[in-house]
C-alpha cells in the first residue's frame, strides 16, 4: 500500500512539475522571464537537479542577452530585462551569503576543510 501512496506522489509531482515547465515556456516564449523564473523555482523546490529547468534558466540568460544588444527595445521590455537581472543578482548575492555563513560556522567549529569548501563555492558563484 505504501508504495502506491508513493508512484502517485510522484507522479502526481511529475504532472505538477510539467505544468510548470510548460507555463515557463509559455512565459519565456512572451517575453515575460519573472513569470517563466517563478515556475522554475517551482520546480527547483519540488526537483533541485531538474535539467529542462536549467535549460530554461540558461535560455532565459541567451535571450536576457540578445535583447540587450539591440537598439530600440521598447520601455517594457527594457524594464523586464532590468527586473530579472537585479532577481538573478539578489539570487546570487544571497547564495554567496548562505555559503559564507556556512563556512564561518565550519571555522567557528574547528571544520577548516569544510569552510574551505564553502568559501570556493561561494567563490565560484562570485568570484569579486
Amino acid at each position: 500500500m505504501e508504495n502506491i501512496r508513493t508512484a502517485t506522489i510522484d507522479a502526481m509531482q511529475k504532472i505538477q512539475i510539467d505544468e510548470w515547465l510548460r507555463q515557463a515556456d509559455k512565459h519565456i516564449r512572451e517575453g515575460r522571464y519573472i513569470a517563466a523564473d517563478e515556475m522554475l523555482q517551482k520546480v527547483f523546490t519540488v526537483h533541485p537537479q531538474n535539467t529542462t529547468a536549467r535549460s530554461y534558466q540558461d535560455r532565459i540568460q541567451f535571450l536576457i542577452k540578445q535583447l540587450s544588444q539591440r537598439v530600440g527595445l521598447d520601455d517594457s521590455m527594457y524594464k523586464e530585462i532590468k527586473k530579472y537581472r537585479d532577481l538573478v543578482s539578489k539570487r546570487k548575492i544571497n547564495q554567496v551569503n548562505t555559503l559564507l555563513n556556512s563556512a564561518q560556522q565550519f571555522l567557528n567549529n574547528g571544520y577548516f576543510n569544510k569552510a574551505s569548501d564553502q568559501v570556493n563555492k561561494a567563490l565560484g558563484l562570485d568570484p569579486g
